[in-house]
């Protein structure tokens, strides 16, 4: 083999072990955070009701608020904070803000997390490189299972209670 083909050989070699050449690009997948809960026998009223009374109330603590609510479209749109949730350098905590949205239908409610930014916490600086990790998606998807987890048992718990 010719030495030009040899160089263009292992160098497209490399470029598949490392991923360049994939179909698509590289696979950003952990990048997206979205969860859809079905809730049997809830109209998408009481489903937005209930969100509506449950995300400010349960995680008061996270600086949940709603910021659009749309009967409408059955929409909802609400930001908050995950204090210390993410590790950036060793012993180096960091918040997790989000913009949740909500996009509900009878029986069912589509979440979906958008605007994740990385803040320090004393100085609130923007981590914006921190943003991009696999580390810093993980603990953001953690969270958001727990928050949607929790969310959906007050959902089903009572309707009368709303």
């Amino acid at each position: 083999m010719r030495p030009g083909l040899q160089v263009i050989a292992i160098l497209s070699f490399i470029l598949i072990l490392t991923g360049c050449a994939a179909p698509g690009g590289t696979d950003n997948e952990w990048m997206d955070h979205e969860i859809v809960k079905e809730y049997p026998e809830l109209s998408r009223s009481e489903i937005q009701t209930g969100i509506e009374q449950w995300l400010p109330e349960l995680f008061h603590g996270d600086g949940a608020v709603i910021r659009l609510s749309d009967a409408a479209t059955g929409r909802i749109v609400a930001s908050g904070v995950w204090a210390e949730a993410t590790e950036y350098a060793p012993s180096m905590r960091a918040d997790i803000r989000f913009t949740l949205n909500i996009e509900m239908s009878d029986e069912k409610a589509r979440y979906r997390l958008d605007s994740l930014e990385a803040f320090s916490g004393a100085d609130q600086k923007r981590l914006a490189p921190v943003e991009h990790s696999r580390q810093f998606h993980q603990d953001a998807e953690d969270a958001f299972q727990r928050m949607i987890a929790t969310l959906s048992t007050a959902l089903t718990s009572k309707v009368s209670d709303w």
